[in-house]
């Protein structure tokens, strides 16, 4: 179903260049399932006193129980920045004008939640998935990381889906439970941020493997093509 969104402009209202930052984003890569797997399986190698902190792949393979299989979820927050409520003092910078056609004039009305044209909007926007993000591993130990809108995690297996119910409840006292339609259940393969990952591999031969879907090669090819007709 298409969802109607505000086509914001906050660079000709001036509004952006108003716009002072303290703080900068901090945006986690496809590394962070390689480092997680990595640390997972070492851990899980020494608990079982099979092997040490020199030991070879195969060697921390063959220490790894049975129970043990790493699956990936993915997690879309609802709305992304029109979930972000605005301060009433900070409402008169976010009066949307839209042209009625019935009555062939601008209408004016406040916007109650952040504007994708704010160039602050994104610094406040990752605020929420940051905090979020961070409670999680810190109250329920759930691997996962935020990249904007979109969290990644990873489990095992035996979790019986107790990572996706914690943080679950974290988003929704947060204001922001997951969208259903968007969120990925438990999988050797997901899609995040533009690559599939798959883990089949992981227990076999200690590997896991990124490729780029369709689209982002689509897009990556476009630009290239057009930086070579623009020079």
């Amino acid at each position: 179903k298409a969802k109607d969104r505000i086509i914001d402009d906050a660079k000709r209202g001036g509004q952006n260049q108003r716009a002072l930052f303290k703080e900068t984003i901090y945006t986690p890569g496809v590394d962070f399932v390689g480092e997680v797997l990595s640390a997972w399986l070492a851990e899980m190698a020494c608990r079982a006193n099979r092997t040490t902190d020199m030991a070879s792949l195969d060697q921390v393979l063959t220490a790894q129980p049975t129970w043990f299989s790493p699956l990936l979820g993915i997690d879309d927050l609802p709305d992304a920045y029109r979930g972000i409520p605005i301060h009433d003092q900070d409402v008169r910078a976010a009066l949307v004008a839209v042209y009625c056609t019935s009555l062939c004039r601008w209408l004016f009305c406040p916007a109650r939640a952040m504007l994708f044209g704010l160039s602050a909007a994104v610094i406040h926007f990752n605020r929420k998935p940051t905090l979020v993000v961070a409670s999680a591993r810190r109250l329920f130990g759930v691997a996962a990381t935020a990249f904007f809108d979109d969290i990644c995690r990873i489990t095992s297996s035996s979790s019986e889906d107790s990572d996706e119910r914690s943080l679950n409840l974290l988003l929704s006292k947060f204001g922001s439970p997951p969208a259903p339609q968007k969120t990925s259940p438990l999988g050797q393969s997901r899609v995040w941020i533009g690559v599939c990952i798959n883990l089949a591999r992981c227990l076999d031969e200690g590997v896991y493997e990124l490729k780029p879907t369709e689209s982002a090669v689509a897009a990556v090819t476009t630009g290239c093509l057009q930086a070579i007709e623009r020079s």
